[in-house]
């Protein structure tokens, strides 16, 4: 497998997820810039939406001892993806030795939500990358790959998206199809080399 550390988007790092494609998911943490116990007071949302909407990165560690690193780019109005670490090796930088991040661990009953936390021990069995219209000159030559559905095996789908909700301002969350802003969701279509 080749060594991909450097984040891109989605399309440019395919072999990436298709290295866990039907692997089990082992946990899947959030690093936040604030603790979760702030979420409600920062926010003002209920807490158990902590894990989903809070600003940070997100790891999914699979069974394979791959841990994929995702989070959303300005710069190309998409989401972007890595490769933190394997078994036999890891990021320089790896977010669990940043001390000034804090973590949410998906199965957190207080800060996440037992529809999310659902896919633990369940298998990646699709991925679709979704991208968006604009009308904004600037983000015209942006790649826009605004969403990553992912697929499991407990027919859960969830969406890591770049600007898909108004909830917050932060640009990354991950989210349920009825949790997109309308707005958006009639601007949006999928890759066609993704269709079925």
């Amino acid at each position: 497998m080749k060594i991909f550390f450097d984040p891109d988007i989605i399309s440019r790092r395919k072999e990436l997820l298709d290295k866990v494609k039907n692997i089990p998911i082992s946990n899947v943490f959030r690093y936040t810039l604030i603790p979760k116990e702030n979420f409600l007071k920062e926010y003002h949302l209920p807490e158990k939406n902590a894990f989903a909407l809070s600003e940070g990165a997100m790891l999914f560690e699979f069974e394979n001892n791959i841990t994929l690193g995702f989070n959303s780019d300005v710069d190309t109005s998409s989401i972007i993806v890595w490769l933190e670490k394997t078994k036999e090796c890891k990021h320089v930088d790896l977010l669990e030795d940043d001390d000034e991040l804090y973590l949410i661990d998906i199965k957190d009953s207080k800060y996440s939500t037992k529809y999310f936390s659902s896919i633990v021990g369940q298998r990646l069995t699709k991925y679709e990358i979704i991208k968006i219209e604009t009308d904004n000159p600037k983000k015209w030559n942006h790649p826009r790959e605004v969403g990553l559905v992912m697929h499991f095996s407990n027919n859960v789908e969830i969406i890591l998206s770049h600007q898909l909700t108004k909830k917050v301002s932060d640009d990354f969350t991950i989210l349920q199809w009825n949790e997109i802003d309308k707005d958006s969701y009639r601007k949006l279509y999928k890759m066609s080399e993704f269709w079925d």
